[in-house]
């Protein structure tokens, strides 16, 4: 028999628990021959067990930890059946093969720059071995392409300083042509506005005004700005080809940045500003 609390194995007729203390009785569900038992493991020691399916929490016998009944099941399932249950639905796994396709399904999500999806099957690699270094790496390495993913960039100046005006996730970066960085954090950022080609702000809710004139579309990033604070960002474009294209542009297009703009809007479908933006990032 089975305690009715923690799950525990007893002898029959015990009327305590030797692991809980829980009294025993002719209610013990564990001990009805009606009581469907199902196989499952231990989530901390990997014990086989069999649980009742009914019950939300068990102790293991083996290790004297607490688990999740449907966890533990689920536990079982993935290691030994190779099926993982994800929002109510199973999915046959077939063990290593499984997470190697799962990792170059992630790599070729990864290299055409759709980062959602990437992310998508290097958690589900994790599901099945969260210990997959090389999930761990893919996912380090696009929240990094992420992080530093250029949404806006212009020319600006602030007073007699010029320098570059960029907005990557999270952060609004000004760089002087000497390389001195000043990186303002969006959520620490208020009262955006725009005045005579300048963007106007309030930084950690100081009275001070931090303004800069931007050569390219103020009111565009403004908006952007703005948006950044509540999380939105314009769709990343991204292409495994990017950077081949760079080093084309930057081989043949030196000092021709007409044609360069050219150049990028045939082979992208690029407007005018976006290309014009995109080269003078680049060149």
């Amino acid at each position: 028999m089975f305690c009715i609390n923690c799950g525990t194995e007893l002898p029959d007729n015990a009327k305590f628990c030797l692991q809980c203390g829980e009294k025993q009785g002719s209610n013990n569900l564990m001990n009805n021959s009606t009581t469907k038992l199902v196989a499952a493991q231990c989530t901390n020691c990997n014990a086989p067990l069999e649980v009742d399916s009914s019950k939300e929490a068990a102790i293991c016998p083996f290790c004297n930890t607490p688990y999740i009944v449907s966890q533990a099941i689920n536990n079982y399932n993935v290691k030994m059946k190779g099926n993982i249950n994800i929002a109510n639905a199973t999915i046959n796994i077939d063990g290593g093969s499984s997470i190697s396709n799962l990792l170059k399904r992630a790599e070729r999500f990864e290299e055409a720059g759709d980062y959602n999806n990437a992310l998508e099957y290097y958690d589900k690699v994790l599901d099945i071995d969260v210990d997959t270094q090389e999930a761990h790496q893919g996912i380090e390495r696009i929240n990094k392409k992420i992080d530093e993913y250029v949404y806006f960039t212009s020319q600006a100046n602030t007073v007699f300083i010029f320098g570059t005006l960029t907005l990557k996730r999270g952060k609004l970066i000004f760089v002087t042509k000497k390389g001195k960085e000043t990186v303002y954090m969006v959520d620490r950022i208020s009262n955006v506005n725009v005045s005579m080609g300048c963007i106007n702000f309030n930084y950690d809710n100081l009275a001070k005004v931090n303004t800069y004139s931007v050569v390219n579309d103020v009111h565009r990033l403004a908006k952007m700005l703005n948006d950044a604070k509540e999380g939105k960002y314009p769709e990343m474009r991204v292409s495994s080809s990017d950077n081949n294209m760079d080093q084309y542009i930057l081989e043949n297009f030196v000092g021709r940045k007409l044609e360069a703009i050219k150049y990028y809007r045939e082979q992208t479908g690029s407007d005018l500003k976006e290309a014009k933006e995109y080269i003078e990032r680049l060149m």
